[in-house]
């Protein structure tokens, strides 16, 4: 999912510093000013080269989710007094609007008994193949495959999380097997 902001920055000079939502001003500091949409922050590493040459321009960037849920930043356009750079291929001043989202649910799928003595039964995965992995209340993994006949034989007591792979949609159960 995109998340698009406009980024107004505060540049001068060459050391480190950040502002807060306030523009702040120091001999000697990079003071960064910025208005965020959707609470994502533009840091310093994302606009250091841009900073050097850029003093009180307005810059468009695309924001979207990376790897660890990490917001990656791509520089979609800038214009100072003197020029205008696109690097994309739509107009800098586009607007987007959000006519309709998509919920991904996981599958129902249900473990039973819980307690147990060992024995789990899972409902919900009939003909599928269904990879899953068991972790100890200390996250070690106890075991891990693919489910048999939609049951799993857990050994030894403990509360333990059940993690199923159903139609590429992970989701997990807390199981607690008592002898």
């Amino acid at each position: 999912m995109l998340k698009y902001i406009i980024a107004t920055f505060l540049c001068c000079c060459s050391m480190t510093a950040f502002s807060q939502n306030t523009p702040s001003f120091g001999i000697g500091t990079r003071w960064i000013y910025e208005r965020i949409d959707m609470n994502y922050l533009i840091t310093y590493e994302t606009v250091e080269i841009i900073c050097d040459t850029i003093i009180n321009d307005t810059l468009a960037f695309v924001i979207e989710k990376g790897a660890f849920g990490r917001p990656v930043t791509h520089l979609r356009c800038f214009e100072t007094l003197d020029a205008s750079f696109n690097f994309v291929g739509y107009p800098c001043d586009s607007t987007w609007v959000i006519t309709s989202t998509t919920d991904i649910l996981p599958p129902a799928t249900a473990v039973y008994p819980n307690p147990n003595d060992g024995q789990v039964f899972v409902d919900g995965v009939l003909g599928q193949k269904v990879r899953y992995a068991l972790y100890d209340i200390a996250g070690r993994c106890e075991q891990q495959g693919v489910l048999q006949n939609e049951q799993l034989y857990i050994a030894h007591p403990g509360v333990y999380f059940l993690l199923l792979e159903v139609a590429g949609i992970w989701s997990s159960h807390k199981v607690v097997v008592v002898h």
